[in-house]
């Protein structure tokens, strides 16, 4: 929006530009001019709606109130299902694979949670756990890397 105070000049066909701004600079991208009011109070109602509706995310909750889950028939139900479908699966699992290579699983299943774990912790704005969790994906991939290297530089013996 244009006030008498900046008269606009006329760069060519359809562009007009503040006073200080020529076209060259703003197509080139130096200077931009500052968004309009509006757009400011715009994007800071955004924000702070967002800060608001992050806050209550986390209300705590009185630890023995009832809590009214009208699927609760349901979910117990599936619960047991699941435990009588995979729980003999589980237990042949535990008994037939070594610990070792559970544990390597365990770890592969884990790293590639890691970069869904860095997004939530960028989301919530968790520095800490942002950094501990770049640190640990860091390493991970980098172990990786190196453990590809080796087995690929080692000779196949027959």
């Amino acid at each position: 929006m244009l006030d008498g105070a900046n008269p606009p000049i006329v760069c060519g066909p359809a562009r007009s530009c503040r006073v200080g701004l020529s076209c060259k600079s703003l197509v080139r991208g130096d200077r931009w001019p500052m968004a309009s009011h509006e757009k400011r109070i715009a994007w800071g109602l955004a924000l702070l709606s967002s800060m608001f509706l992050t806050a209550c995310a986390g209300a705590q909750r009185e630890p023995m109130a009832q809590i009214n889950d009208p699927n609760e028939a349901t979910n117990r139900q599936a619960l047991a299902v699941n435990q009588a479908v995979f729980g003999p699966i589980s237990a042949g699992y535990h008994a037939v694979t070594p610990s070792i290579i559970r544990q390597g699983i365990g770890n592969v299943s884990a790293n590639l949670n890691e970069p869904r774990i860095f997004a939530n912790d960028l989301l919530q704005l968790r520095f800490s756990a942002l950094a501990t969790t770049a640190a640990r994906l860091t390493h991970a991939a980098a172990s990786f890397l190196y453990s590809r290297r080796i087995v690929s530089a080692t000779p196949c013996r027959s």
